[in-house]
């Protein structure tokens, strides 16, 4: 049987829990703007060469903002974790840790934070397929976005570079994704080139998710058009 003192810590732990969730709910839509914000500056910054204008400070100061909001979070939420459960819990949330050192998993966890809105939580198979296809979505531009723009850091500057600008380091991401190739722009620097290759693997695991996706919707369609027939043969 259990005793009053492991029931009690049972308890607290589920209370815990809960207060977790709470400030999940709570905090869900004012990290996603934050996250906004903060991709929005980091291809401000990316992109602009201006020194020393009053944009590039506040894009500066979105950053750190975002940056803090995002640690503040994490340390939110890992405090209100059971001490017994943390070490999974972080196993569990290893982007929240990515997410405070590199910029791309921070704009990656900004689309994870779309998972913690109420409105797209909703277990009906409709909102499944809706929250899908936004996260899928999101995950496919933020994943091209911020590959073009590292692309454009080390590429632009570079001798007998040919991504120079923006524009053309999204057609080159865009090309590359979707495994067309025409070679007109290409990276010419090593780690150019190893953006090209996380590019392939990943038009690769997007073309056969949005495949699968569509294969599972087609089937559901057909099952439903079909089971009014077999009702009227019956």
């Amino acid at each position: 049987m259990e005793t009053t003192h492991e029931t009690g810590e049972a308890a607290r732990r589920e209370d815990r829990r809960r207060l977790r969730r709470r400030w999940e709910d709570l905090s869900a839509w004012p990290l996603a703007i934050l996250g906004i914000a903060f991709i929005a500056a980091f291809m401000f910054l990316t992109i602009d060469e201006t020194p020393g204008s009053t944009l590039r400070t506040l894009a500066t100061v979105a950053l750190a903002a975002s940056w803090v909001g995002i640690v503040v979070d994490g340390l939110v939420r890992l405090l209100l974790t059971p001490r017994g459960e943390r070490r999974r819990y972080l196993g569990h949330h290893l982007l929240d840790v990515l997410s405070v050192i590199l910029p791309l998993f921070r704009a990656v966890k900004v689309v994870q934070l779309l998972n913690r809105i109420p409105a797209l939580r909703r277990k009906t198979a409709s909102a499944v397929r809706v929250s899908l296809i936004l996260t899928g979505a999101a995950y496919i531009v933020v994943f091209v976005t911020f590959v073009a723009l590292g692309a454009l850091q080390v590429e632009r500057g570079a001798p007998g570079a040919t991504i120079v600008s923006f524009g053309d380091a999204m057609w080159w991401a865009i090309v590359t994704l979707t495994t067309v190739g025409y070679g007109d722009v290409v990276p010419v620097t090593i780690a150019g080139r190893w953006y090209a290759v996380a590019l392939m693997l990943g038009g690769i695991v997007i073309v056969g998710s949005i495949s699968a996706l569509m294969v599972s919707y087609l089937t559901e369609r057909i099952k439903r058009v079909a089971e009014p027939d077999r009702g009227s043969e019956d």
